[in-house]
């Protein structure tokens, strides 16, 4: 089946939109291009042309089969009167998006021209264990090697791909990418797009890293002195759509167009807003029945999809400024990207999704297992029930049980609590149910918050558990929860 989801060609952006240029000798230099320059701390904020992710190219023609090479390199991008050093994938930031049917094989072979090991981590997929991209089960790919992953998708949604070596510097510096599962059933909106939304210091390039402590060395790095003594300012950063400042996209008026949203960013949060929200799904494919919420928070690492139905009118996406430090700040939304009607006609009629109308799972009131998030900036160290990974205590279910987990936030911030190789369905906020059922692998728990999930564990392994702020999951807030036969 042909997929719908738009490909584009050349484009890349870190932190802006990025041409990539072939000089004499074949090596490629990135440059800016479009309307946003960074002059000294300053940046004029113009539309720029919305750039379509490119696609990955699909080597093997066999049904059923997602052939795909990446190639991870170095590359020295240039803003402005700036030379950042970042990396990517196959030349662009984000990544090539991998498009696979539900049920296909998915085969990626990751080439490492990095300095530096490196592995993949496909957030939210169900995955064995030794493909999972975390290296203490299978050993990282090292400068110059190569590895493959293969892995049958049996999931539906918008998912995303990352390091998980060095995480927070190798994702901060631009290996990141979108993985679409899409589901042949489901109806087919005339425009469907993958937006990846990342974050940029207005005063400055890519932050330095410091070179790895030897404890870190595996997993994640460990955290900067200015993360540690000061946090992060998020007031600062700047966010890029597919790699553009302000982007505007076109589409025909009286279609339906239907828009992915990946956060890709380490830290920083999203609040976005829009006249008439439709979303249609969350980290795990189709809700079970739309949402028309007001706003549509993004933590780190989050996913959503959401339908627009163009009329005659532009429809501008903005983001109220939102931190970890407890939601919403002061200040007006911020325009993101924009999307403008061409020609005339009216606004269609949703597409027939097909939403189960599940209802949730009875909460049954006990509990197999609690994590309490606790920590703060003051020295940067974050914990678990605790304790700081790698220093932890390994907790086991059965493959194919469904134990009831409560996670207390008694913290100082919010925390986007992720989960490897399972997902888990909500039971309740503070008590509270919710309408309908929720899957999920990444959720937001709120200060002072307490979220009861049940996990649907499949595959055994020693699976990661952590906080999706990449400071807070270098500052010790992992641990490992191993799923047995």
């Amino acid at each position: 089946m042909k997929s719908n989801i738009r490909y584009g060609s050349r484009w890349l952006g870190l932190g802006t939109a990025i041409l990539l240029v072939v000089g004499c000798s074949g090596e490629p230099t990135p440059r800016v291009s479009g309307g946003a320059q960074l002059t000294g701390a300053a940046v004029h904020r113009e539309h720029t042309i919305f750039r379509t992710i490119p696609a990955a190219v699909d080597t093997d023609l066999a049904p059923g089969i997602v052939a795909v090479e990446l190639t991870a390199r170095p590359y020295k991008f240039t803003v402005g009167d700036q030379q950042v050093l970042g990396y990517a994938y196959n030349g662009q930031v984000p990544g090539p998006t991998l498009v696979a049917k539900v049920g296909d094989t998915v085969r990626v072979t990751l080439h490492n021209q990095l300095p530096d090991p490196t592995t993949i981590h496909w957030h939210g997929v169900n995955v064995p264990i030794t493909m999972d991209g975390v290296p203490w089960k299978m050993p990282a790919v090292e400068p110059g090697d190569s590895f493959v992953y293969e892995f049958v998708v049996n999931q539906v949604g918008t998912f995303w791909y990352h390091p998980h070596f060095d995480t927070g510097k190798q994702v901060d510096m631009g290996l990141y990418g979108a993985l679409v599962i899409t589901d042949p059933t489901e109806p087919t909106a005339n425009r469907d797009e993958v937006v990846v939304f990342d974050t940029w210091g207005e005063h400055g390039g890519l932050p330095a890293f410091p070179p790895l402590g030897e404890a870190w060395g595996t997993v994640m790095e460990k955290p900067t002195d200015h993360e540690v003594d000061h946090g992060v300012d998020l007031r600062q950063l700047r966010w890029t759509v597919n790699g553009s400042f302000n982007p505007e996209m076109d589409a025909v008026a009286g279609e339906s167009v239907r828009l992915r949203f990946v956060n890709a960013s380490n830290n920083g949060y999203l609040e976005l807003s829009w006249p008439t929200i439709r979303q249609i799904a969350g980290d795990q494919g189709l809700l079970a029945e739309l949402k028309l919420p007001e706003t549509l928070v993004l933590a780190p690492g989050d996913r959503a999809e959401v339908e627009l139905l163009m009329g005659e009118d532009p429809i501008v996406i903005t983001t109220y400024p939102y931190t970890m430090y407890g939601g919403r700040t002061s200040g007006s939304p911020v325009e993101l990207f924009r999307v403008v009607p061409k020609g005339q006609g009216n606004k269609p009629a949703g597409l027939p999704w097909n939403f189960s109308g599940e209802k949730p799972s009875e909460d049954p009131l006990y509990t197999d297992l609690v994590y309490v998030l606790s920590g703060s900036n003051q020295g940067g160290v974050w914990m678990i029930n605790g304790e700081t990974f790698p220093n932890i205590t390994l907790a086991k279910v059965a493959t194919g049980s469904r134990p009831v987990v409560e996670i207390r936030n008694l913290s100082t911030t919010e925390h986007p609590f992720h989960t490897h190789g399972m997902v888990f369905e909500v039971l309740s906020h503070n008590g509270v149910a919710p309408k309908v059922r929720s899957i999920e692998d990444t959720i937001n728990i709120r200060i002072r918050e307490s979220v009861r999930i049940r996990l649907h564990p499949e595959e055994p392994g020693e699976w990661m558990i952590h906080c999706h702020i990449l400071p807070h999951a270098h500052g010790g807030m992992m641990t490992l929860l191993e799923v047995t036969l």
